[in-house]
């Protein structure tokens, strides 16, 4: 089954002449926004995927792949298809002081 997630990536402690090469892989393995900062570098994005440590496991090969080397990788990861929410009706004549 797929499941949507949203992935925060920090790059850090890596070789700073493989910055695109690190930036062009973790690309590759999902959708992520302009990445941000120097070191650590930073990456945003949402995917789908139904195998998702499978999935954050490759990412970090091909990222590590792309520095030639060990660097540190975090990952933050947010599960989408069932967050808490709220409803909120709103009373337009009570918002708006036409009550």
């Amino acid at each position: 089954m797929s499941a949507s997630y949203k992935l925060n990536v920090q790059v850090s402690k890596y070789n700073p002449e493989k910055r695109s090469a690190i930036i062009a892989a973790a690309n590759e393995n999902w959708d992520f926004t302009e990445p941000s900062g120097n070191d650590p570098l930073y990456f945003s994005g949402e995917g789908i995927t139904g195998n998702f440590e499978g999935r954050i496991n490759e990412l970090a090969v091909a990222i590590w792949k792309a520095n030639g080397a060990k660097c540190k990788i975090d990952m933050q990861s947010l599960y989408l298809d069932d967050l808490p929410y709220d409803d909120h009706v709103l009373d337009y004549d009570r918002i708006m002081g036409k009550q």
